[in-house]
């Protein structure tokens, strides 16, 4: 380009910019960024869907482009095209974390500080980021802009925010005061299931056997509930969502979970459309108690829906009460807990169904809760070098014909040894699943009654019963 087609150019943009509201680059972020996260907050969250992301972001191009040309908005020295860019990367790329937010074998980006990252990937491996942001500040932009994805925010008055950006995708963040003032920001991103997890893949890490895969298969297929205890990491979802995966079609699934989604149970065809019966839903916070939506009333809607399985993602509350009632009544509810043992499952039900102020004793209720959910799967991340998941123990509990309670273990998983290689400094934990026992005559009569073939329920009574 000659000099007198410069000075053209040049002419060309100062005409514009007469007629335009030539803004500061920070004043047309903020105000694209709002108009975007405000009005296509549902297709801004496609962008952590890695087959939809080029078109999401065309889409978002487009939309912005459209918003500056129609409120006469410049910067200058920056033609719209360059505008639109510079804002896409700034509001919706996140510099270094990129790679790691849509790597599928990442499962968390924890942040302790600006300067201090970890990510934890699939394999088990934990590690120690060279990378880091600039300093306080740029983390906090970040984070701010990964929030305003899922229209939330951070700052003084509301210093803790949760936001969900994308299918499974979720992040927890914390600013000072409640934390201190030089880490800047705390957060924790957390990318559950982000690969697809079948029965081959838990026969291959040696999460189960496939006799205690095809058994809880059984289970959940002839009305019967189960509910996974285990910490933060043991892979409950993981396990929920396959477990999920394996209902026909033609059967109703809904699902309720807290605040984010993070079961991904749509199945579609090669056209592209939905091919089985899913009701997803999730609970919402606000402000005002009244106008909130918790776990607890989604699950006395879901009774309206006429759902075959019901799935409380997670219990954490008086949900736990109306989860139990539900089952007892005839639904068939698969659900997760906090908790750090198959036995322990059941005091952990009781102590969250007694947030429900039910004017109950707690021993009956102990019994009820037993009665729902008759099969526990105890899921435990083990403390080797390789952070393998295990099913540590499938349980049945039971009222027997005196009316006493009753455990009966039928799968666990037996330690043998601990090998610790100090050079590498490598443990590893060794041991087998072994099938203890079969189930109760208790619950065998209920499978029998929903219609299990004989010989697949002689497979699963306990011998010499």
């Amino acid at each position: 380009m000659n000099l007198l087609e410069e000075n053209e150019k040049r002419e060309v943009q100062r005409v514009d910019f007469r007629n335009k509201k030539v803004l500061e680059y920070e004043k047309a972020l903020e105000m694209v960024t709002d108009y975007l996260t405000q009005n296509f907050s549902d297709m801004i969250l496609n962008l952590f869907d890695n087959e939809n992301k080029n078109e999401v972001k065309k889409q978002i191009h487009i939309r912005a482009k459209k918003y500056l040309q129609d409120n006469s908005m410049a910067v200058k020295n920056m033609s719209t095209d360059e505008l639109v860019e510079k804002i896409y990367t700034d509001a919706f790329e996140f510099g270094f974390l990129n790679k790691y937010i849509f790597d599928e074998n990442v499962e968390e980006i924890n942040c302790n500080s600006w300067d201090c990252i970890y990510v934890n990937f699939s394999d088990g491996r934990i590690v120690k980021l060279d990378e880091k942001f600039q300093d306080e500040e740029q983390a906090l932009s970040v984070v701010r802009r990964i929030l305003a994805i899922s229209n939330n925010r951070v700052n003084d008055a509301e210093p803790i925010a949760l936001g969900d950006i994308g299918k499974n995708r979720r992040i927890t963040v914390m600013i000072p005061p409640i934390v201190d003032e030089e880490v800047g920001v705390t957060f924790s991103l957390r990318n559950v299931n982000s690969a697809n997890i079948d029965a081959k893949t838990f026969l291959e890490k040696g999460t189960a056997t496939e006799e205690m895969l095809d058994f809880l298969e059984v289970m959940l297929k002839y009305g019967v509930s189960v509910c996974i205890a285990g910490g933060t990491g043991s892979g409950k979802t993981t396990l929920t969502n396959w477990l999920l995966s394996t209902i026909p079609n033609n059967k109703r699934i809904y699902t309720i979970e807290s605040g984010s989604r993070e079961l991904d149970l749509i199945k579609k065809d090669e056209k592209g459309e939905i091919i089985n019966n899913v009701v997803s839903t999730k609970t919402k916070e606000n402000k005002n108690k009244e106008f909130s939506v918790d776990q607890d009333k989604l699950l006395q809607i879901a009774l309206r829906f006429h759902p075959d399985v019901i799935c409380v993602g997670e219990m954490r509350d008086k949900e736990a009460y109306t989860a139990q009632e539900a089952s007892r009544t005839g639904h068939n509810i698969i659900t997760t807990v906090h908790a750090d043992s198959a036995e322990d499952t059941y005091d952990r039900i009781l102590t969250l169904s007694l947030k429900s102020n039910n004017n109950i004793n707690d021993e009956r209720l102990f019994k009820y809760i037993i009665k729902a959910f008759p099969i526990v799967i105890f899921a435990k991340q083990l403390e080797d070098s390789d952070k393998s998941r295990k099913i540590m123990e499938i349980m049945e509990g039971y009222i027997d014909n005196d009316d006493k309670i009753r455990f009966n273990t039928i799968f666990n998983f037996e330690v043998e040894k601990t090998d610790i290689d100090t050079e590498n400094n490598k443990i590893s934990i060794i041991g087998n699943h072994k099938k203890i026992g079969g189930i109760s005559e208790k619950l065998a009569k209920r499978l029998r009654n929903n219609g299990i073939p004989t010989n697949e329920l002689k497979k699963l009574i306990k011998e010499g019963k």
